[in-house]
């Protein structure tokens, strides 16, 4: 089965630039940012509202609806799914509908779960664990944001409560797979309400996160994958289109 690329913009998006920023090796240019403007007051009030989330959320949980308007496709295509975050370096993404996947991030492994196909995926991002930490959506602060993307308030009118960010990454490379990201940052919280990814071939990838809990206490097991009996086990998250990143999914038992 040939690796599913939405499966890999769907990840990206709810790591709100995490493992994007990793696997696809964006690296600010050194001095750029001693050549840039500081950031108009309205967007430092918004950098100051994720600087506060950063400081003192540790764990958030919530639901979460993804909706995906592909060229190729003429219905938009809608999935859900249930997201915990022990900060800074554990996540569980676990989709429900329409079919079941269980995605969890820990410790700098990342693991997937197909039921329908008792098939088990594995990715180590180890080496890159201090970066998957510093650019966890929630424990992202402005001047980050600022390194790796030209960053605006939109001139439209926000969701109720929010501001909405406009982030174009700065490497040309990188705009040929992601053209822009918005946020909608909560005003009272400082994290993420929806999230919109647009891809270089135009596909939109929107999340929308509903139920959030701020804090709560999370089992640690929720941050753990036990692998079924019987399944095949492989490197590389083909489902996630990471497979060339990792073995090109070959077995590992």
């Amino acid at each position: 089965m040939m690796p599913n690329p939405m499966f890999s913009q769907r990840l990206r998006a709810v790591l709100a630039l995490a493992v994007a920023a990793c696997c696809l090796g964006v690296v600010p240019p050194a001095g750029a940012r001693s050549r840039r403007e500081p950031p108009p007051p309205e967007l430092q009030e918004v950098y100051r509202l994720l600087d506060h989330a950063r400081e003192t959320i540790h764990a958030f949980r919530a639901d979460l609806t993804e909706t995906r308007r592909m060229a190729m496709l003429e219905k938009e295509q809608v999935f859900r799914a249930k997201l915990a975050m022990d900060l800074p370096g554990k996540i569980r993404l676990e989709y429900v509908a329409p079919e079941r996947r269980v995605y969890v991030l820990d410790d700098g492994k990342l693991t997937g779960w197909i039921p329908s196909r008792n098939r088990v995926e594995k990715m180590d991002l180890s080496r890159r664990k201090k970066r998957l930490q510093r650019l966890l959506a929630l424990g992202q602060d402005g001047a980050s944001l600022e390194k790796e993307f030209r960053v605006r308030l939109a001139e439209d009118e926000p969701l109720e409560g929010t501001a909405e960010l406009v982030l174009v990454p700065r490497s040309r490379r990188i705009r040929r797979r992601v053209k822009e990201i918005r946020l909608w940052i909560d005003r009272e919280l400082g994290i993420p309400r929806a999230i919109r990814y647009t891809t270089g071939d135009d596909n939109v990838v929107e999340i929308a996160l509903s139920h959030v809990e701020i804090n709560p206490e999370i089992p640690a097991q929720v941050f753990r994958l036990e692998v079924p009996e019987g399944a095949k086990v492989v490197r590389g998250l083909r489902s996630l289109g990471f497979g060339q990143l990792a073995g090109a999914g070959e077995d590992v038992r």
